[in-house]
């Protein structure tokens, strides 16, 4: 038998002469030489295998301390990564930027009341260091944006008063100017509960800082009204205000301030947005120098549109008759009208010589044919919202204002097919009657080049139509067609319970033609997912 624990290349003190390996392979008797011989080799390596495990014992002592060692020079290495890292080199005026770019950040989420948060705000970033919060305290900017909602604050700052942390807030602010949002809109609820005194008090700290408002939001409670007699005259800088006003139960009526001229004055105001749940209301603004309105075309004896003629961008929300007379809004590009599926008469007669965009319900799209007609600049975009109850009437007014406006380059349909009863029914409609209209982007939108949609279905009829722009009066495939822009985005969202095949043919587009598609995954919760999946699988 060979050893196989035998290391080559190596004479071991304890190895037998050749002639006993005969011994460990047959059943012979051994010579008194070779018994001799194998209790010494037996002997010897009994002595070598316990200096061996004395050995290897110190080794494994040696092996942890070596272990040790590495571990305590690793944790080393990475404490003193701390102190050289990159961040507590930057300049001040860097680490300011970063602040402001994390309350950017949290001013663009859902809720901007997140920056006011103690716990997660922007108050968390004085908590990190001494250093940190020198550079907070320092940058005013940061301490710029203030929001305040009755409810919503009572939970997240919780064993903190409200007026003590907008004091604060504001305080670190300095002279910076300010972006408010002020929500109290609980009414008698709110004044009644524990924390009724809280909000009046963080709106009357507000209002002590007028002077440096720049963008304003306030949805305050009729108690409120009277504490606004302080800003008037007293905010130059404001140039974006959005003002919600209201009255509940049996105070329902005229929303009136203590002075009806407490916002005339306010040289800065561009940006103006108007909610009055009231029957008329009795304020006056710098009518003359606004460039974006959004509220009702009138108020009391207001004509907006006859009183602001520099407004650019104008979003109607209610439907109250116009003063008689034909507006002219020399500046309006952008109409946005939500008046439910009533026109105002006013628009009939109203006069908009640059309009570029209108966003409109489609049940009034034939309210706007004339409007288009009379306008004097191209028109460059449409955005149809409800796709909800597609009538004759309604598809023949969407039809006339498509046709009356060739020069549209981009197109927004937005329906509501997850609230239908029976969605393809009323949206694939649509399409239909705009193919068999003869409606197609080769001769009614010839500049077409950009369309989304949303909670819209569609069919067959819809597939043609994107295709047919890249289709050459002959029928060949892919030749370009004179004065004709090939489509080139398409966006759908939320299409509900559309055939896969249509979104595989959308597909076969995208790659024959090179148009740019973007089909974004429906809901879960409201939609089948293997369409899209299939639609991803291809």
């Amino acid at each position: 038998m060979v050893d196989e624990s035998h290391p080559r290349g190596r004479k071991l003190p304890y190895e037998l002469p050749a002639g006993c390996h005969p011994l460990f392979t047959s059943n012979d008797l051994p010579l008194g030489h070779q018994l001799a011989e194998i209790a010494e080799s037996t002997r010897v390596a009994e002595v070598l295998k316990a200096s061996l495990e004395l050995r290897i014992s110190q080794a494994r002592l040696d092996l942890v301390r070596l272990e040790r060692e590495a571990f305590y020079a690793t944790r080393h290495i990475e404490r003193c990564k701390f102190p050289l890292a990159p961040i507590r080199r930057l300049p001040v005026e860097i680490l300011s930027r970063i602040f402001i770019s994390y309350a950017d950040l949290l001013r663009k989420s859902p809720s901007m009341h997140d920056i006011c948060n103690i716990k997660t705000g922007v108050w968390m970033l004085g908590h990190v260091c001494g250093h940190w919060r020198a550079v907070a305290l320092s940058t005013a900017a940061l301490w710029s944006s203030f929001s305040f909602r009755c409810d919503l604050n009572s939970d997240t700052n919780r064993g903190h008063s409200s007026a003590a942390i907008a004091d604060e807030f504001l305080l670190r602010s300095s002279s910076h100017l300010l972006s408010i949002d002020f929500d109290c809109h609980n009414g008698r609820s709110c004044l009644a509960a524990s924390g009724g005194d809280s909000c009046r008090d963080v709106f009357v700290t507000l209002l002590a800082r007028c002077q440096q408002w720049k963008q304003v939001r306030l949805s305050i409670p009729p108690a409120f009204y009277p504490e606004m007699r302080i800003i008037k005259d007293n905010i130059p800088n404001l140039s974006a205000f959005k003002l919600q006003l209201f009255t509940l139960g049996v105070e329902r009526g005229p929303v009136s301030l203590h002075d009806t001229d407490t916002f005339r004055s306010c040289p800065g105001l561009t940006n103006l947005k108007l909610y009055f749940y009231s029957t008329g209301s009795y304020i006056d603004f710098p009518w003359h120098q606004l460039t974006s309105f959004s509220g009702a075309a009138s108020y009391g004896t207001t004509s907006v549109l006859a009183c602001a003629p520099n407004i650019v961008d104008c979003t109607l929300r209610y439907g109250e008759e116009y003063p008689l007379g034909q507006p002219l809004v020399h500046r309006m590009q952008r109409l946005t009208l939500s008046v439910g599926r009533f026109l105002p008469r006013y628009l009939q007669t109203l006069d908009l010589p640059a309009l570029t965009h209108i966003c409109i319900e489609a049940q009034t799209a034939h309210g706007f044919v004339n409007l288009i007609r009379r306008s004097r600049s191209p028109l460059d975009s449409i955005q149809f919202h409800g796709f909800r109850e597609m009538s004759e009437a309604t598809t023949t007014g969407v039809l006339d204002l498509l046709a009356a406006a060739p020069t549209v380059t981009r197109l927004v349909l937005i329906g509501h097919s997850a609230r239908s009863e029976d969605p393809e029914e009323k949206t694939s409609n649509v399409f239909s009657a705009l193919a068999h209209s003869g409606l197609t982007p080769t001769s009614t939108l010839p500049k077409l080049e950009h369309l989304t949609m949303s909670g819209v279905v569609f069919d067959k009829h819809f597939v043609h139509m994107v295709e047919s722009q890249y289709v050459h009066a002959n029928g060949t495939l892919g030749v370009p067609i004179p004065e004709v822009s090939p489509l080139k985005s398409l966006r759908i969202s939320d299409f509900g319970r559309t055939n896969e095949v249509h979104l595989l043919q959308l597909r076969r587009i995208e790659i024959q033609f090179g148009l740019k598609l973007t089909i974004e995954p429906p809901k879960p919760d409201r939609r089948p997912n293997h369409v899209y999946r299939s639609y991803i699988a291809s």
